[in-house]
């Protein structure tokens, strides 16, 4: 809006005009590739997406989709929001966190009761799809770099490794459910309450608007959890598709003058009253991620290992472990066809029928 307002202008004297939409980082980069999204600008959750994204492209075309390397715009930090009870049950804030216990509390009989909690029952872990999410692909790279002992550099073969294979079917086995967005697991855990959901894997910005926005709902505070193994810091790149041949040079310089807009000190400055980080990593006392709390605001890749975003076929083999390992279901569809169901009412069986099979 701020930038807009500004009445910007190419060097031509074209105005410029701005439209958002809001995408899943897997399903646009695939629609990109395949040329039926066609966007000036393409905005992932991280890195690995613009890397799967260059070599799909690769593939059918000779020129590079991108004329220059995409630019980061802020920071959001992927981990764990878990309820503070919980969390405190762990050791937070006066211990760190390691991802291997949460392996080892997911893979306890006992669940909670090994910490004190028996009426917690099991361990009960919620995350996105891998396929279609950054949160989701970067929780499931998290764990293989905690078990692997890793912060740079897994392998296709980390991930095939049998300790991984375990560890993964081992939460996978405690994983109760799975989304398309972060933000639909975190709203069905303000509106269900632990009993839904102990921990999600998420990034920051969405655990704090979550206790900001929510807290009439909230049974407890979320804590935003950096696990001690190491995190994505993503960095949300902002990539100018001016190889794709959709985009023009006059968009293409539209898009480089909004880029500086956004990475300008004043806009960066605003990062934190809108929960995310600026590039920079100064946090002002007042800002809205300060105030909230329930997160470490001196965390930073300096104190919390910074994991290297996973190659594109490092990604395609985390996807692949994460069918081989997800636990099964058997789904029976029945319909009654009796006479009780003519005219309308079978119509609309046979329309939501036919929508629940394409949502699966």
């Amino acid at each position: 809006d701020s930038f807009v307002a500004s009445e910007p202008e190419t060097a031509s004297g074209q105005p410029i005009k701005i439209t958002v939409s809001s995408v899943l980082s897997g399903e646009s980069m695939l629609q990109i590739a395949e040329g039926t999204l066609q966007p000036t600008v393409w905005s992932p959750g991280e890195a690995a997406w613009v890397d799967q994204l260059a070599q799909k492209w690769a593939l059918k075309n000779t020129n590079p989709i991108t004329s220059a390397p995409c630019a980061p715009t802020v920071h959001t930090p992927v981990g764990l929001a878990m309820w503070q009870p919980m969390a405190e049950a762990l050791g937070w804030p006066d211990r760190p966190i390691r991802m291997a216990q949460l392996i080892d509390l997911a893979n306890n009989p006992e669940g909670w009761a090994s910490l004190g909690h028996p009426e917690w029952g099991k361990l009960r872990l919620g995350h996105t799809h891998p396929q279609y999410s950054s949160a989701g692909l970067l929780f499931l790279a998290q764990v293989i770099y905690a078990v692997t002992g890793k912060t740079q550099g897994i392998t296709a073969a980390d991930i095939y490794a049998p300790q991984v294979q375990t560890a993964l079917e081992t939460l996978a086995a405690n994983t109760s459910k799975y989304g398309m967005i972060t933000t639909d697991l975190l709203n069905a855990m303000a509106q269900q309450g632990p009993a839904f959901l102990h921990v999600a894997s998420a990034f920051e910005e969405g655990t704090m608007r979550t206790n900001a926005e929510k807290s009439a709902q909230l049974r407890w505070p979320l804590v935003f959890i950096f696990p001690e193994d190491g995190t994505f810091w993503s960095d949300h790149p902002y990539c100018i598709l001016d190889g794709s041949g959709w985009v023009d040079p006059a968009e293409a310089e539209a898009a480089r003058m909004f880029l500086a807009h956004l990475t300008s000190p004043e806009v960066q400055a605003e990062a934190a009253n809108n929960f995310i980080r600026p590039l920079d990593g100064k946090i002002a006392p007042d800002s809205a991620l300060a105030k909230i709390g329930f997160t470490d605001l001196a965390a930073s890749p300096e104190t919390i290992p910074a994991l290297s975003i996973p190659s594109p076929e490092v990604s395609e083999a985390i996807i692949d472990q994460f069918y081989n390992t997800k636990r099964k279901a058997t789904v029976i569809l029945t319909l009654d066809v009796s006479g009780s169901m003519s005219g309308e009412a079978i119509r609309a069986a046979t329309e939501a029928t036919a929508e629940f099979l394409d949502r699966l």
